[in-house]
């Protein structure tokens, strides 16, 4: 009898063993499988990691943050399945919500310091993407303009001279259209000369296999769309408008008619004050459309995908002119009798009425 107890006993230890396990393997199984399954929310979370924080309080903070649906899964999956508890680090984190538990654990184990964030709007000059940079802490503005004129880069870039007149000469601006329009971060203490190159590289992915196609069979380089596009970009921020916009500066050249675009001006001009005289549209410089033939030497701005798309493809018109409604919009006109009419009623008669309204 009791040899069959012990039997009994010895059977059921057994059995217990067996199923704890199996319930071990089958929970082992359950964490590396959750491993490997992305989130379902669109979060961003940054995240700072302290100095000394443990595996638990990570841990304990991505749940918090929703980056991970169970702090207890991830630490025992951290420690006791991939072992990396040890190998987390301080720094400072950008997590997406759809990352895989394995996926911040990589990323956790690089140290990242925090990194600055800055956005360049679309038709920016170097100027003001020099200053944007520095407000977010990373260059200063003469540093940034410093790298901007760089022979060195300005070669790397395939900037080319621009022949004006009989001269060659080099291109003293239009690094402006070789720098994408974006959101950018990097670590603070990044060179000048590698932002540049970031900004660069957007640009060059950007521009597709069909948008190359186009520039050959226009017989266009880059160069001369980038810059084109940038006259564009300045002129107008209606969508819309500039496909049409493109079509009226094509429509110039092949009348070779001067451009005659007012933000080419400003840009010759070194300290605008938001007023353009008579006299800078007559002063000579290789970027003043209304004192030069063609395109500037090159880009005035930093122009947008939609600006570089209208360029080559802009609409089929036979415009030649265009003036502001004053809303962001243009009157469009084949004729320059058209234009006067235009020109009459949303600049003249227009600003006249607003002073007479303001008297009142």
């Amino acid at each position: 009898m009791r040899n069959r107890v012990i039997k009994i006993g010895i059977w059921i230890t057994l059995g217990l063993l067996l199923a704890t396990t199996g319930v071990a393997f089958a929970y082992w199984k359950y964490l590396e499988n959750l491993a490997s399954i992305p989130g379902e929310n669109n979060l961003r979370v940054e995240l700072e990691i302290k100095r000394g924080t443990s595996p638990r309080a990570i841990s304990r903070a991505l749940q918090e943050q929703h980056l991970v649906s169970s702090a207890f899964n991830f630490y025992t999956y951290l420690r006791f399945v991939a072992r990396k508890a040890e190998n987390l680090k301080a720094g400072y984190y950008v997590i997406y919500g759809t990352y895989t538990p394995n996926e911040i654990i990589k990323l956790l184990q690089k140290g990242l310091k925090k990194e600055l964030r800055f956005t360049v709007p679309e038709g920016a000059s170097k100027k003001e993407i020099a200053g944007i940079i520095e407000k977010a802490g990373l260059v200063s503005k003469e540093e940034m303009l410093s790298a901007m004129n760089s022979p060195e880069l300005i070669k790397e870039f395939n900037i080319p001279e621009v022949r004006i007149g009989k001269k060659e000469i080099s291109v003293p601006g239009g690094i402006e259209g070789y720098l994408f329009p974006d959101t950018y971060q990097f670590a603070p203490g990044t060179k000048g000369e590698v932002i540049l190159r970031r900004m660069h590289a957007r640009m060059l992915q950007l521009i597709d296999a069909d948008m190359h196609k186009q520039m050959h069979d226009m017989h266009w380089s880059l160069h001369q769309v980038l810059t084109m596009a940038s006259l564009v970009e300045k002129e107008t921020g209606a969508f819309a408008e500039r496909p049409l916009i493109a079509s009226v500066f094509f429509n110039r050249l092949k009348k070779h008619m001067k451009l005659q675009t007012d933000p080419s001006v400003i840009y010759s001009i070194a300290n605008y004050d938001g007023n353009i005289s008579k006299k800078h549209l007559t002063m000579w410089h290789p970027y003043n459309t209304y004192a030069i033939w063609g395109l500037p030497p090159g880009p005035i701005s930093s122009p947008g995908l939609e600006s570089i798309r209208a360029v080559l493809w802009p609409a089929h018109t036979a415009d030649l002119y265009f003036v502001s409604r004053n809303d962001g919009t243009h009157v469009f006109c084949p004729t320059y009798l058209c234009h006067q009419k235009a020109v009459k009623q949303w600049q003249i008669d227009y600003f006249k009425s607003q002073k007479t309204t303001l008297v009142k």
